[in-house]
This record gives C-alpha cells, sequence and structure tokens, in this order.
C-alpha cells in the first residue's frame, strides 16, 4: 500500500500506488496490473478535481500506506499470522471509502474528545496486555502503529476538509476514531 515514483507520471497521478519505497523495476507482472489500475482508478475519480485536492489524496494515501505496513506487523505478531495482501487490500478499502465520499454522504458526529477518551482507554488495556507485557518488541510496534495512524487520521481529516469544503476537521477525526475504536477492541477481544 506504498506508493513508487515513476519517473514516466506525473506524481499526482500516483495516489493510490504501490510503495514509495518500492522500485517500480522490481514489482511482479501481477503488482504491475494492480498498480495500473489503481492509477486509471485515480484518474478518472480526481478528473476533476483541484491540484489542492489530489495532493491531500497524496498524502491521505502516503499515511494510508506507513500505517497499513504497521499495522500488519501489529497483527502478525499478536495473531502469529502473516497477512500477505493486507496493504495492498487495505489501500483498495481506502480507495473505495473515497470514491463513497463522493456520493455526498460525509461524518457529521463531531464528539471527538470522547471518542478520543475512549480510546485512550483501549490503548492502555493492551498496553496492559500479558502479550504485550512479556513482547517488548509487539509493545513497539503497537506504539508505532498508533503513532503511523494517528498520522493517517490526520490526513484523512486534510483530506476530507480540503475535498469537502463544507467540513471541519472533528467530524473527520471523530470518525476515524470511532473505527480505530473498533479494530483495537477486536484485539482485546481475542484474549
Amino acid at each position: 500500500m506504498t506508493t513508487a515514483p515513476f519517473a514516466c507520471i506525473a506524481p499526482i497521478l500516483l495516489v493510490a500506488a504501490l510503495p514509495l519505497s518500492r522500485d517500480p523495476h522490481s514489482l511482479t507482472r501481477e503488482d504491475q496490473e494492480i498498480e495500473t489500475d489503481r492509477i486509471r482508478k485515480t484518474e478518472a475519480l480526481t478528473a476533476t478535481w483541484s491540484l489542492e485536492q489530489k495532493t491531500a489524496l497524496r498524502e491521505l494515501f502516503s499515511a494510508g500506506e506507513a500505517f497499513f505496513l504497521a499495522e500488519v506487523s501489529v497483527q502478525e505478531q499478536w495473531n502469529h499470522h502473516v497477512y500477505r495482501q493486507g496493504v495492498s487490500d487495505a489501500l483498495d478499502d481506502l480507495f473505495e471509502q473515497v470514491r463513497a465520499f463522493e456520493s455526498g454522504t460525509l461524518p457529521e458526529d463531531a464528539d471527538f474528545a470522547t471518542a478520543d477518551r475512549e480510546m485512550g482507554a483501549i490503548l492502555a488495556s493492551l498496553l496492559r496486555d500479558e502479550r504485550v507485557t512479556r513482547s517488548p518488541q509487539l509493545a513497539s510496534h503497537l506504539r508505532e502503529s498508533q503513532a503511523r495512524w494517528t498520522r493517517f487520521r490526520d490526513a484523512w481529516a486534510r483530506f476530507g476538509t480540503t475535498r469537502y469544503s463544507r467540513t471541519s476537521l472533528a467530524p473527520w477525526k471523530t470518525w476515524l476514531t470511532r473505527e480505530r475504536n473498533g479494530e483495537l477492541r477486536l484485539l482485546t477481544d481475542e484474549k
């Protein structure tokens, strides 16, 4: 779920491309097809968008890719299961969420303080979990994933307010924090 800079394509078109860290020449044929399809879909979706909106979307996908990679590491350690398609699938889901917001149904709940307090309590519980206290590496990965999620949340909120100017940051942050709380609760339920 990262974006790879291709010299032959304007960077703004790389919104939903593969990782920045990947060499485009090292991609498998399947990855190249996925990349081409993402670029095509992104071009169609953003054809009438301003440069500022396209840039905000590019930043959202970059932050998303970083978070998704970190989250896969946490999930693999927590569940002892390898998620090979996790990042690619998450980027596809992110693209579909953006496309769904184009219909005009946007987040409205602005009670960010409550959602943020709930997240703090869930994270505290996770950090006290025996699996985490016994594994400094898992604790480190959980903290890193959460830090990357915060950057992802903020990129989402910036994108949301840039693309959908009638909205403010609070509903975007509240929606994303509630979504994250649900994901973190799944970890607490897997004891």
